[in-house]
């Protein structure tokens, strides 16, 4: 159970189920999740979004291994193994008075750190290959690899969204490519890291000249032009007639705003 995606209000109910008319619109008994794996493994996702009236319930439940349902008159013992996860610093939230100290050592029994998908660099073309061949049913395409440049790519980004962000960067690609995924495919992802670099640069060369207001609003617009530009021509599939459309603006326009890319290489459409 994510315990992130479900209602603070309805989570009681979910975990330690509920008795018929025990409540407005119970009109059945419902077993909660630890009734319905007895016997067997409950795994908390997200355990530190749980409210600190939920850890009070739940460590009671971890220390008596015995359920009361909402509107039930008799306890339950259970058999349940609980496996909990989260990517909050939980010792950060007990310091904070958002976690329970005593739920966490309970909890923490056993525990298996996952670092970062930076730090785990073996990880990558094991996890990007397998997303392929997910990407590929899904969007019905026959991608078979990874060029040089793209693997060059996967190994030096930083990955700060972790196998989220991997994932959702190899389907956009598979989408964009048409036999192999190339380091371009990746434009969009890379390119959100080095406009900000650009920006910063940008306001640091302005400053250190001396350039005034008006010279410095130039160059941001500039940079956040170019930036528009080439997401909306990511985003059309490379179409330069829907890029144009969809920006209001002409053909000469659109390679002149693209500054420093030839409109040779930029409009190489494979969409078409």
């Amino acid at each position: 159970m994510d315990c992130g995606t479900i209602p603070p209000t309805l989570i009681e109910s979910e975990l330690f189920g509920y008795e018929k008319g025990s409540f407005t619109g119970a009109f059945r008994s419902k077993p909660g999740r630890f009734q319905l794996a007895n016997g067997g493994t409950v795994f908390l996702d997200e355990i530190a979004n749980l409210s600190m009236d939920m850890q009070t319930r739940l460590l009671g439940f971890l220390e008596e291994r015995m359920v009361d349902s909402i509107g039930g008159v008799k306890s339950v013992r259970l058999d349940v193994r609980i496996i909990s996860a989260t990517n909050a610093d939980l010792v950060d939230q007990i310091r904070n008075y958002q976690f329970r100290e005593d739920l966490f050592y309970r909890l923490n029994e056993f525990e298996i750190h996952i670092p970062s998908l930076r730090d785990r660099s073996d990880d990558i073309f094991y996890l990007a290959a397998k997303f392929l061949l997910m990407a590929n049913v899904e969007l019905g395409k026959n991608i078979f690899g990874f060029s040089e440049g793209a693997i060059d790519f996967l190994s030096g980004y930083d990955w700060s969204g972790n196998i989220r962000e991997l994932k959702n960067s190899i389907k956009r690609a598979a989408l964009l490519a048409d036999e192999v995924i190339e380091a371009e495919h990746f434009s969009s992802t890379a390119r959100d890291g080095e406009k900000l670099v650009s920006l910063d640069a940008c306001l640091e060369n302005a400053l250190v000249k001396g350039h005034s207001m008006h010279e410095i609003r130039g160059m941001i617009n500039k940079v956040a032009e170019k930036t528009i530009i080439e997401r909306v021509y990511e985003q059309s599939c490379r179409n330069k007639k829907k890029t144009c459309e969809a920006l209001g603006i002409d053909y000469s326009t659109l390679f002149r705003k693209m500054k420093g890319s030839s409109p040779k290489g930029i409009m190489k459409n494979r969409c078409l």
